[in-house]
């Protein structure tokens, strides 16, 4: 996985056999996790989801939670290397599930929008809006803050020209 500063919040995930070349021409901010397999496997197993020969091969994947982990677990618990440690080994775990959660199997489809506003009570909502606005801009004109080309005059021009 790759966290760049090209793109923030998004992840670069490269399965177990997958080849990639980089070639890039300027330097890069990365954080790379290499996961293993067996923990993956583990995790996959306990979790009863998908296995990681299911990853996808992504690269600059918009995903910010788990860019947030990866940043997270760059992070050094400083004063105990045991509690480092633990909490290394957890964020892996948290990792790996997040990993096989969120970038394994096909992409989920994105589900419809449900509900709104019917065309009849859109198309009122929006000549409501059509009026008001028209209504708006009347009133300026009215009241002499609008000139004929619909463009607000300075108030300087008008309290210059009261004098």
């Amino acid at each position: 996985m790759v966290f760049g500063t090209a793109r923030p919040r998004t992840v670069t995930v490269i399965p177990a056999g997958s080849t990639s070349r980089w070639d890039i021409p300027e330097s890069l901010n990365v954080i790379h996790l290499y996961l293993p397999q067996t923990t993956l496997e583990r995790v996959a197993l306990e979790a009863g989801t998908a296995s990681p020969g299911d990853l996808i091969d992504r690269s600059a994947h918009p995903d910010p939670i788990t860019s947030r982990l990866l940043l997270s677990a760059a992070d050094v618990l400083e004063g105990s290397a045991t509690l480092d440690a633990l909490f290394r080994q957890q964020m892996t775990d948290l990792l790996a599930t997040r990993l096989l959660a969120a970038h394994a199997g096909s992409p989920a489809a994105i589900q419809p929008v449900i509900g709104g506003l019917s065309p009849m009570a859109m198309r009122r909502a929006i000549e409501r809006l059509r009026s008001d606005v028209d209504e708006h801009f009347w009133h300026l004109y009215s009241q002499g803050l609008l000139d004929r080309r619909n463009e607000l005059r300075p108030r300087e021009r008008m309290t210059a020209g009261k004098r």
